[in-house]
Formats: C-alpha cells, sequence, structure tokens
C-alpha cells in the first residue's frame, strides 16, 4: 500500500473520532483555567498542529503597528502571500515567532494549521520538508517527489498558515509540497515570509510588502532599558546620558540593542559606559556580542553575487556614519578604481556605461538591505552604522592587512602625519574632516589605492595645508586621490609618479597652477577643477597628453580656455588642444567668456556632444540670438548657468523635441536687463507643452526687472527652487493667460524652495493652487509675503519651514480656501506647523546663504 492509499485510510477511521472529540471541546467549561489549557493543547492537536511555544523573550517593542498591520492583512481573504523584509537584525524573526504564539494560543484563529519554518540560505528542499512535516506529525518518504506529494494531500484542503524565516532566494512552493495559496483549487491556505532582499519579494510574487526598518528614538531607548539590569544605574544623568549615546551607536537596529544591553547588564559605574562608548566608536567587535551580530549582518555581505558588488559595498564604509552619499559621487570613485570596467580591460566602458553598472550596483545593494535611501531617494544612499561597522570590521581583517581600510571620516580636524597604518592600508579616507598636516616625510604605501582628504565643505579654512613634494613618491598603485576643498595652493610636480592614477579631484582648492608633470599621467581618465577659482595656468604639457581622459570638469575655474590654434607656440591651454588631442573626451564642463569661443564650442561637433555643463559668464556683448543659436548644438548639456551678460533682455528656449531635452539645472545670475524668460514650440504628441522635461533644480540671482516666473508650470520635474534678491518679483508662479482651468498643481514635484530678498513678493502661487510635494520651505527678508500655498495634504508633507519669527507671526491664515483652511484646522490634520518652523536671526546674508546653500544644494 502506497503512502496516500495507506494515509485515505487511517484518514477515514480518523475523522469520525476527531469530529467526536471537536464536539467535546465545545461542552469543557471555559471558567476552568486547567480544563482551557487542556482544551487548547487538545485543540491544536486536533487541527494538525505541532504546538511549539517560542520564548517568551521574544520583543516587539517598537513593532506594535508592524505586527497590528499583519494580523490585518492575514484576515484579508484576497491577500494570500506577504512578505516582510528589511535588513538584518531588524526583528523580522521577532515577528514571525509572535504571529506564531499568538495564533498558537489563540482558542480560535480560523487556522486549521500554523507551521514556522526555517528556511536559512541553502534552502535544501528536503530540509525544509521534513521541518514541516515534523510540524504535522508525518513520517515522509525519502524520495523527494514523493515528500512532496504527500505533503500536498496533507495540506490539501486545509486553511494553513505557512510562515517561512530567513528567504534567501524564491522558493518553488509546490516542489517543496506546498500548495499555491493563489491558485484556485488552494485559496484556502496563505504563506508569509521573511527575506533581506526586495528582489525575493518580487521573485515570490508578494502581493503585500511589509518593511521593517529600524526603531525610532524613544523605542529604541525602551528595547535597551529591558536589557539592562535594574542595577545599573540609569537614575544618574551621567550614566544615563552615556547609555543613551550607546544606544544611540546601536543605530535602533533591534539585534544591536539587545546585544548591546545585554553586555552592559553590570556596567554600574560611569567609567565602564565610557569605555562603551570608545568601543562602539572605534572597534564595536570588541564589545561582548558584537562580533556575532556582525557576523550575522555578514550574511547579506556573502550572499552578494559577485566580487565587485562586495567591493562596491566596502567602499562606502569610507564615508561617515550617517552620511547622505552622493549617488554620481560614488559611482565616479568606482569608476576610477576600476570596478566597472568590462572584463580586464581599464577603461573599456563608456562613462554612461559604466555609470548604469553603478545605478545597478547601488539597486542590488538597496534591494538587499545593504544601503538605504539617503537625503534625496535618487541623487543619495545611507550605510546604517551597524552595516558600516560590519563592513569596516571585513575590511580590517587582520588576516590580510594588505586590505585594510582606514576610515577616519566625519570626525573634526586631522593631523595625518599621527595616523598609523598607512604602510598597509589599502584605502584610506579622511571624508567631511579638515585636514592641517599630511605624513612628512611620507611612508610607502605599496598597496594604496584610494586617498579621500576631502574637507568639510562648511568649515571656513585658515591654514593652508602644504603637501609635501615627496608624499606621491611611494604610491606607485594609487587609482583615486581626491583632494577637493583641501586648503592647498600647490600641487608638487611629484604628481606624475602616479602613473597608475585614474581619478583626480582638485575641485575647490586655491591651486593656482597645474604642474606639467601632470601629464606623466597616461592612464587619467577624470580631472575635476570645478571651483578652483584661484587657477591661472594649465600648461598644455599637463593636458595634452592626456589621450584617456573621458571628463574634464573645469566649470567655474579661474582660467579660461584660450581661442588658440594647434601649432600656436604658447603655454596655456586652447579649445583647438581640447578638440585635436582629448580624442577619448565623453564629458566636459567648462566656463565661456566671449561669444567667439562660444560659436567654436558650438560648431565643433565633438565639443559640442561632449558638453555637459556650461557656464556663460561675463559675456558682455551676449544677446538672445546667439544664445538660441548655440543652444540649439548642445544637445547634451545637463547644466547651464547664464551670468553677468548685462545685455540679454530675454532667454528663448524650445519646446517639444526642442532644445535642453536633458538639463537638470539652470542657473540665472545677475542678469540685470533680463525681463523675460519664453518657452516656444510645438505641442508635445497628446497635447499641453513640455519644456525643458529634465530640470530638476532652478536657481534666480539678482535679475531685478523679472516680474514672475509664471513659466514654471511649464517644468514638470523641477523639485528645487531658489530666489535671490529679485526685487522686482511679485509672484513666483501666477497662472498664464493660455492656462485653462486646471486640476493639477503649479508645481507637483517641488520639494525644496527658498525666497531670499524679495522686498515686494506677494505670492507663490494663485490662490487655487499648493504644492503637494513640498519638504522644505526657506523665507528670508520678504515682507510682503503673508500667504502660503498650504492645505490639508500638504501640510503632512512638510518637514521644515525656516523664516523670521516676525515675519511667521505676521502670515494670514484666511477661511476663503487660499491655505485649505485655518491654521488651527491645518494642525489639526497632520503635522504641526509651529511644530516645523524654524526661527533664522537676521544674518548677513553672506551667512544666510551659506546656510541655505548648505541645506539645498548637498
Amino acid at each position: 500500500m502506497d503512502c496516500v492509499t495507506c494515509r485515505s485510510f487511517l484518514w477515514c477511521l480518523w475523522e469520525p473520532v476527531r469530529s467526536t472529540l471537536l464536539s467535546f471541546c465545545d461542552t469543557v467549561d471555559s471558567s476552568d483555567s486547567s480544563s482551557n489549557c487542556l482544551r487548547d493543547r487538545l485543540l491544536a492537536c486536533l487541527r494538525g498542529r505541532k504546538v511549539v511555544k517560542f520564548p517568551s523573550s521574544a520583543s516587539v517593542v517598537g513593532r506594535e503597528e508592524t505586527l497590528s498591520e499583519i494580523q490585518g492583512y492575514l484576515k484579508d481573504d484576497a491577500v494570500r502571500i506577504i512578505a516582510i523584509h528589511g535588513m538584518g537584525g531588524v526583528g523580522k524573526t521577532t515577528i514571525l515567532k509572535k504571529i506564531y504564539d499568538n495564533l498558537v494560543s489563540a482558542g480560535d484563529d480560523g487556522f486549521d494549521l500554523v507551521v514556522l519554518v526555517t528556511v536559512s540560505r541553502k534552502a535544501v528542499f528536503p530540509v525544509i520538508q521534513q521541518e514541516i512535516g515534523d510540524r504535522l506529525g508525518l513520517t515522509l518518504p525519502r524520495n523527494e517527489g514523493d515528500r512532496a506529494h504527500c505533503l500536498q494531500e496533507a495540506l490539501g484542503g486545509k486553511k494553513f498558515l505557512l510562515l517561512l524565516d530567513d528567504v534567501w532566494q524564491k522558493l518553488d512552493l509546490e516542489g517543496i509540497g506546498i500548495p499555491d495559496p493563489r491558485s484556485s483549487t488552494h485559496k484556502k491556505g496563505k504563506v508569509v515570509f521573511a527575506t533581506r532582499s526586495e528582489e525575493v519579494c518580487a521573485d515570490m510574487e508578494a502581493q503585500v510588502r511589509v518593511k521593517v526598518g529600524v526603531l525610532d528614538e524613544e523605542a529604541s531607548w525602551r528595547l535597551f532599558c529591558s536589557r539592562v539590569h535594574p542595577r545599573v544605574p540609569l537614575h544618574d544623568d551621567v550614566v544615563c546620558g552615556l547609555a543613551e549615546v550607546v544606544a544611540r551607536k546601536c543605530g535602533g537596529l533591534p539585534l544591536a540593542l539587545v546585544t548591546v544591553g545585554k553586555a552592559m547588564s553590570n556596567a554600574t559605574a560611569a567609567g565602564h559606559w565610557k569605555e562603551a562608548v570608545r568601543r562602539l566608536r572605534g572597534s564595536p567587535e570588541k564589545i561582548r556580542g558584537m562580533e556575532d551580530v556582525l557576523s550575522i549582518m555578514k550574511f547579506s555581505f556573502d550572499s552578494l553575487l559577485d566580487d565587485v558588488t562586495r567591493e562596491c559595498l566596502l567602499y562606502c564604509s569610507l564615508f561617515p556614519e550617517d552620511h547622505s552619499i552622493k549617488i554620481d559621487q560614488l559611482i565616479e570613485y568606482w569608476i576610477g578604481e576600476g570596478f566597472l570596467d568590462a572584463g580586464d580591460l581599464p577603461g573599456s566602458c563608456s562613462i554612461p556605461q559604466a555609470r548604469e553598472m553603478g545605478y545597478n550596483i547601488i539597486k542590488k545593494l538597496k534591494n538587499a538591505c545593504l544601503l538605504e535611501s539617503g537625503q534625496d531617494e535618487d541623487k543619495h544612499v545611507k550605510m546604517h552604522d551597524i552595516v558600516r561597522d560590519m563592513a569596516l570590521w571585513l575590511a580590517g581583517n587582520k588576516a590580510d592587512r594588505s586590505k585594510r581600510f582606514i576610515a577616519c571620516a566625519g570626525k573634526g580636524f586631522a593631523d595625518l602625519s599621527g595616523v598609523d597604518g598607512w604602510e598597509s592600508a589599502r584605502r584610506i579616507s579622511f571624508v567631511r574632516q579638515e585636514v592641517v598636516e599630511l605624513p612628512s616625510p611620507a611612508v610607502e604605501c605599496p598597496n594604496l589605492l584610494t586617498l579621500l582628504l576631502v574637507a568639510n565643505p562648511l568649515v571656513r579654512r585658515q591654514e593652508t595645508v602644504v603637501v609635501p613634494r615627496n608624499l606621491f613618491e611611494f604610491m606607485p598603485a594609487l587609482h583615486v586621490l581626491d583632494l577637493s576643498r583641501a586648503n592647498i595652493r600647490e600641487i608638487p610636480g611629484e604628481i606624475g609618479l602616479l602613473v597608475e592614477l585614474r581619478y583626480l579631484n582638485l575641485s575647490w582648492t586655491k591651486i593656482r597652477q597645474l604642474p606639467e608633470e601632470l601629464g606623466k599621467l597616461r592612464d587619467l581618465r577624470e580631472l575635476s577643477l570645478w571651483g578652483a577659482l584661484e587657477l591661472s595656468q594649465i600648461p598644455r604639457k599637463a593636458i595634452i597628453t592626456l589621450t584617456r581622459l573621458q571628463r574634464l570638469n573645469l566649470y567655474r575655474c579661474g582660467y579660461s580656455v584660450s581661442f588658440g590654434g594647434v601649432d600656436v607656440d604658447r603655454e596655456g591651454i586652447s579649445w583647438t588642444d581640447l578638440d585635436f588631442y582629448l580624442g577619448k573626451l565623453e564629458e566636459f564642463s567648462v566656463d565661456v567668456h566671449n561669444t567667439p569661443c562660444l560659436e567654436l564650442l558650438a560648431t565643433s561637433s565633438k565639443l559640442s556632444r561632449c558638453i555637459k555643463g556650461l557656464r556663460l559668464v561675463n559675456i558682455p556683448d551676449l544677446l538672445s540670438s546667439h544664445l538660441t543659436a548655440a543652444l540649439e548644438q548642445l544637445v547634451n548639456v545637463e547644466w547651464l548657468s547664464i551670468e553677468d551678460c548685462h545685455l540679454l533682455e530675454e532667454l528663448r528656449i524650445a519646446g517639444g523635441c526642442g532644445q535642453l531635452q536633458n538639463l537638470k539645472y539652470l542657473g540665472l545670475g545677475r542678469l540685470s536687463q533680463l525681463r523675460d524668460v519664453v518657452l516656444v514650440g510645438e505641442p508635445m504628441q497628446g497635447g499641453g507643452h513640455q519644456f525643458l522635461p529634465s530640470i530638476q533644480h532652478l536657481e534666480v540671482d539678482s535679475c531685478k526687472r523679472l516680474q514672475d516666473l509664471g513659466w514654471l508650470r511649464q517644468l514638470p520635474s523641477l523639485e528645487k527652487l531658489l530666489l535671490w534678491s529679485c526685487e522686482g518679483m511679485e509672484a513666483v508662479a501666477p497662472p498664464q493667460e493660455h492656462d485653462g482651468p486646471c486640476n493639477t498643481p503649479a508645481l507637483p514635484l517641488l520639494k525644496y524652495m527658498a525666497l531670499v530678498n524679495m522686498p515686494v513678493l506677494k505670492s507663490i502661487s494663485d490662490g487655487s493652487s499648493t504644492l503637494p510635494s513640498l519638504e522644505v520651505l526657506w523665507v528670508s527678508g520678504c515682507p510682503s509675503l503673508k500667504r502660503l500655498p498650504i492645505d490639508a495634504h500638504s501640510c503632512n508633507k512638510i518637514r521644515e519651514i525656516f523664516g523670521s519669527r516676525e515675519w511667521w507671526c505676521s502670515l494670514e491664515w484666511g477661511e476663503d480656501g487660499g491655505h485649505g483652511g485655518s491654521k488651527n484646522q491645518l494642525n489639526s490634520l497632520g503635522s504641526t506647523l509651529d511644530e516645523v518652523f524654524h526661527p533664522i536671526s537676521s544674518s548677513s546674508r553672506a551667512d544666510i546663504a551659506v546656510e541655505c546653500r548648505r541645506r539645498f544644494l548637498a
């Protein structure tokens, strides 16, 4: 007799007995607690459950809402497959165990069978089948197919709930023996699984995804305190303050909070807590139990499919804690390191190809919950503190010192001459620090590939940092060198010894000239001199031999490229040199100071195609006709700024499939005669105009004859708007004559807006139009602005409003619908406006500009 026949025969004998016992359970006195306990166990057995209670220590502190949400889906017949996803250690297993315990303890939970199975990384079918069989009380045959058939028979027709923990890849449910809950013949079952990967959520076709994030500060503190022994004097202000620092360092990760809390159970003295703070900041693995936490996090690292993706993740640990990393900057570093080369051929990918590979890696790391969205979801990423600790722990593995990272990022002023370990380091980072001294005499760094000495842009530098002449003599393998914003005035000629260098960033430094020896860097792919305002000399010999250069950035640079010719005997680089010698140039950003150079740039098929950033500055004879003709040729420009061109009265931009389709930033500065910006062109297919479809950021400064920016309504993707000292502007985006009645908001995606020194500005938009996506608003020196375009919907989106206390108190909150109701009504609907308001002092315009740009242009 085979398995199925035997089981069917036994079921025929068992079913009448089971029905009788179920009827008996209904007659048991519910007031008798001992009888209730016996009844619950008997019911569990009759329903096919093997009762397995998990330890009650499974805490759901801070997870009450998540648990309630999942329980709601369990009651929804339309939802059959539910995914719980989040980074390692965030509490997914705890939630599953709590669901299981709650259902097993319930007398009538609506399920015939509840099974919790841990899948693990290898996902071995026989092991999973055996666990389910054990829960069902089945003895399964040895053949995998027969086992699946037996499980299908056992689960078929039952209202089952299968809880799968630690799922790392797509599971063939029917291959294991689990009836597909979505099948028309098996719509009685549900599957809830926990995973670290969003890709698994998609592969398993989850109908609902529940993201489990880190705990907020209040819940973190509650969980942490629940694991600290009562004898620890948390009532002491000093101990409590240090304990709060320790808890915050855990980054809201429950696994870390529980582990560190237990480790500090006997820490009764302030000195113990000070030592814990020191270790968590420097060597967290030295805290008892933390190495196990990091090992658990390492499972996610090991599950990444290739070494390149792993290297890219480790690279992110070079940035400071809680730092919002610019994705484009990160990818530039990866390109410089060679992570994004095709095969073993350095520089074999074009910049767009490499960038696309980089974006795909970012997506993989976010899907694996190893990176998360940063300040701006599409442009920045962040690394959770514990993930960063794990990465630095792996990168500092003593078994292979040649792979060591030194990451002293974001720790204030740095005397690099006192830092140990240069000789064995592979990557060294002092990002967002104020470097005061470089090591001299230099030490040998044979393995060093990346050196990041990026100063904090918000620190006003005083002392000049001297680059020792021998610093570069002992870094033969260096690929990436970033000295941006460092207060250096001279680059020694010894930089020519870095023959492997691929990426060099000297942006916003105070260097006055480039050394000719730079021309020896024949493998250089990217050179950035953005904002090097004091740079006055770029020798031809420093540039014309860089035949592999793919990106050159001279935007807002002090050097003015000369008109020149190839055969002219001169020292400085010219437009003709750039066109003739840099054969692999793909992306080029530059300032233009006269109309002949603008015309030359526009008529060069190569340079016009390469232009990504263009700054037209102080061109006294620039007219609208010159600009229109040039923009027709510059089809790939992404960053355009027009400044101090005092004859320009009108800026005309073609719409539809015309000019500037890739433009992301537009800046208009100190254009004293500019009266209007005109968008012209044919309607797009389907109706309407789509001008500048990619523009996300607009800045207008000191254009005193502009009265409004009504054309903003035709910029569908605008996210940031900064307006400075436009003294004649009365409205930002009033309705235009050709605008018909429309229910769509004027600026649907605008998140950040700054309005500074606009004395006659009375309104942002008409009374019926709001800014539904607005998150941050900065208002300074706008005494006539009395109303804000805020309604009940946009109110909940706003995170911060900056302005003077006097202005804030003078705002009018009308009842006529212009604001969607009164201030009190808006407050009752969500985010309390007074709580998001931050008063700013009447500082100088320069100070306000620095602070505003820090928040808006990061």
